[in-house]
């Protein structure tokens, strides 16, 4: 075996590496796109280092590694984890003054067996709802002191990045966003054929209290519920469940027939409003440190 750093400015190189990903199951914590210029525009995004392994002339895995330095993070995808303490190179690049985590799904083939390199820091549920599967819940939402207002690029990107920053301060990896950084992710869903529907609703004074981000993919006929949630004082009055149901009654309307999300494990409060609504897991993420 070989390992190459991926030279981003070698294009074909670049599809190769494309090409190698592009036909293995979903794995790790994220799903690539399946377009090659939104895969570009990924990687412009996200900056990775990418170290590719190759037997003889053939791609077998790879290292997609990114620094989340705010948080004093770094996290790696591979399709192979086994992999990971062969390559000097690899040791080279990553920043041990960072935590570094890699996420691997319970449907991976390729899992750490090594208790003394990986320790399981914490577990995403991956829960999934077919249109046939949804149960109309009830909340204690009132209308009278909130109103929904549909996402507006141009006025409410600001309101948008606060009220996300503020529901998952809290949350595991989450890194802080900035405006310029929610409109690229937005730009780079509309340029893989998928649109976003963002539902936030208003108190009294136009104070965005509650949120939900969704994707819908136009050829799978797939939605990702993306982000949700209720800022702190604004709890348990129904808020984001109402954002939530409004979303998910819109994308089964548009034509969507399957929605995912992701959930905290941990996050007994959101599991049982997502079970209540139908949702089953399907698939667990597991983060690991790697020690």
């Amino acid at each position: 075996m070989k390992i190459n750093k991926l030279d981003n400015n070698n294009n074909q190189q670049k599809r190769a590496f494309f090409n190698f990903i592009s036909k293995l199951d979903n794995h790790g914590y994220t799903s690539f796109p399946k377009d090659y210029n939104v895969f570009k525009k990924l990687i412009d995004n996200t900056k990775p280092e990418i170290f590719i392994i190759y037997d003889k002339e053939s791609i077998i895995n790879y290292f997609y590694i990114v620094d989340e330095n705010l948080i004093n993070r770094t996290i790696i995808q591979t399709y192979d984890t086994n992999h990971l303490f062969s390559f000097e190179e690899i040791k080279k690049n990553l920043d041990f003054s960072n935590s570094i985590e890699i996420g691997v799904r319970d449907s991976e083939n390729n899992k750490p067996k090594s208790k003394i390199k990986f320790n399981l820091s914490n577990t995403y549920n991956f829960m999934e709802l077919k249109k046939d599967n949804l149960v109309d819940v009830k909340n204690n939402f009132n209308k009278n002191n909130y109103q929904k207002k549909l996402f507006d690029i141009k006025s409410d990107l600001e309101n948008l990045t606060n009220i996300q920053n503020e529901c998952f301060e809290n949350h595991h990896g989450y890194q802080k966003n900035n405006p310029d950084e929610i409109k690229k992710e937005l730009d780079l869903l509309n340029s893989d054929n998928e649109s976003y529907y963002i539902l936030g609703i208003i108190d009294k004074n136009q104070k965005w209290v509650g949120y939900s981000w969704s994707n819908y993919n136009l050829n799978s006929k797939t939605a990702k519920l993306s982000m949700c949630g209720s800022v702190k004082n604004h709890r348990n009055n129904g808020v984001a469940t109402e954002a939530i149901k409004s979303s998910i009654n819109h994308l089964f309307k548009i034509g969507c027939e399957k929605i995912q999300l992701e959930v905290d494990h941990k996050n007994n409060s959101a599991k049982k409003i997502y079970l209540e609504m139908g949702f089953e897991i399907y698939d667990n993420l597991r983060w690991y440190e790697i020690i």
